[in-house]
């Protein structure tokens, strides 16, 4: 299934910038925010889901999953931070907080086994 999104209700200068040629390309933070929005299972970015939004990166930052990062000491997001990316939506199913989570645990200890017979040479 192909990831389908829409920028066109985001502050649009946080969207887009444009190279040395003047030539228009989508930003860094806004192509991350748009593959993150799988990871985290929201499929939109909204003023009253925003804090649920960055809870879920941090949460990944603070326990090594992958995600957006914000720099390379992992410092953690802020509604702050998103608040220009309000209105970004995908196709995206936006699954409960526990729901993720019960995903996010059975994937962690999925890849822990995994590691734990390569250890031990069962792989």
């Amino acid at each position: 299934m192909s990831l389908n999104w829409n920028v066109t209700k985001c502050d649009q200068t946080a969207c887009w910038t444009k190279d040395k040629d003047g030539d228009a390309f989508m930003s860094t933070m806004c192509e991350g925010l748009i593959w993150t929005t799988m990871v985290v299972d929201m499929g939109e970015i909204t003023a009253t889901k925003v804090d649920e939004f960055v809870w879920r990166m941090n949460f990944l930052i603070e326990h090594g999953g992958a995600v957006l990062q914000k720099d390379r000491e992992g410092t953690r997001y802020t509604e702050e931070d998103l608040k220009p990316f309000i209105g970004l939506s995908t196709n995206v199913v936006t699954k409960t907080r526990k729901q993720w989570l019960k995903r996010v645990m059975e994937n962690m200890e999925r890849d822990h086994n995994a590691s734990e017979r390569r250890r031990k040479g069962q792989d």
